[in-house]
């Protein structure tokens, strides 16, 4: 007897929406691209520092900063297969104040392995990582302070994984397996004055602050130009209030009207400073200071 299939005919309706749904996804797949992403798997308690701590997570300067250059240089997208991968929002913040990230630039997002039952297994959670992005990774490495070779995927691991030493942290000869795994050095490398190793960017910046050194003199001259024109400035508003004749502020004859007219210093004066009897000029210089004084005091009286 022929069985019949009743439902909705809205359900088959969402189900044949669904299906073309997954057809579009298909399609946005670009064909025949060839993978160009370079991955690093990377665990923390025994790559980032040297003596891990199972209740605070805890990174070191010196294996950041092989960190940087490993990125650097391979130019690969960093994703956490650490067991504090949970905590990956405050991972990327501390990894940026170590400046791990090269040009400062940090990620939106940083990614993470999936999570399995058996959190020891972080080798099937780096495969399933891969599994999920197939077609996408042109090669990939995975850096981990536990033995990822003693299970039964050992053989899909093989030539992939970089076990650092414990007690160590990352070191330089597992930046360099690390870097072979993942295809050697891609990233460009910033430019740099040979002769001294100091990037370009700092040496233009000295040379911007050599050419302003190289121009204090002629600010220096244009400070004065601009006192000499106060100072004209000054002579122009004495001589509105009284009539006279002013030798100038800054010395010589200027033909104009000035308040009043100090005297020159005395000869006997000239004489004494030269002589370098401090009391005597001092003396003297009292009395022309009480003349001039005078002076002033009955012209404004």
């Amino acid at each position: 007897m022929p069985c019949i299939a009743v439902g909705n005919d809205e359900d088959a309706e969402d189900s044949e929406e669904e299906e073309e749904e997954e057809e579009e996804k298909k399609e946005d797949v670009p064909k025949d691209v060839p993978p160009q992403m370079r991955v690093l798997f990377l665990d923390i308690d025994g790559v980032l520092n040297s003596r891990p701590d199972s209740r605070v997570i805890k990174v070191e300067g010196g294996p950041c900063a092989l960190l940087r250059n490993l990125l650097q240089a391979s130019g690969a997208v960093l994703v956490l297969s650490s067991p504090w991968r949970r905590h990956h929002d405050y991972i990327l913040k501390v990894l940026g104040n170590f400046n791990v990230f090269p040009d400062g630039e940090l990620p939106k997002v940083l990614q993470t392995t999936p999570f399995n039952a058996d959190t020891a297994r972080r080798d099937l959670e780096i495969l399933q990582w891969l599994n999920a992005h197939r077609g996408q990774v042109e090669a990939w490495a995975a850096i981990d302070g536990g033995d990822l070779l003693r299970w039964p995927s050992a053989a899909r691991l093989e030539g992939h994984v970089v076990r650092v030493a414990e007690g160590t942290g990352l070191r330089s000869e597992d930046v360099e397996a690390a870097l072979q795994a993942l295809g050697g050095a891609r990233a460009p490398q910033p430019q740099c004055d040979l002769e001294r190793g100091i990037p370009t960017a700092l040496r233009s910046a000295a040379g911007a602050v050599s050419q302003q050194a190289a121009s204090a003199p002629a600010g220096l001259s244009s400070a004065l130009a601009w006192d000499q024109g106060l100072a004209s400035k000054m002579e122009a508003m004495l001589s509105a209030l009284a009539p006279g004749t002013s030798r100038g502020l800054l010395g010589g004859q200027t033909g104009l009207p000035a308040l009043f007219d100090p005297p020159l210093r005395s000869e006997a004066t000239t004489a004494l400073h030269r002589s370098g009897e401090d009391e005597a000029v001092r003396e003297a210089g009292a009395a022309e200071f009480d003349s001039v004084f005078s002076t002033a005091k009955q012209r404004f009286s």
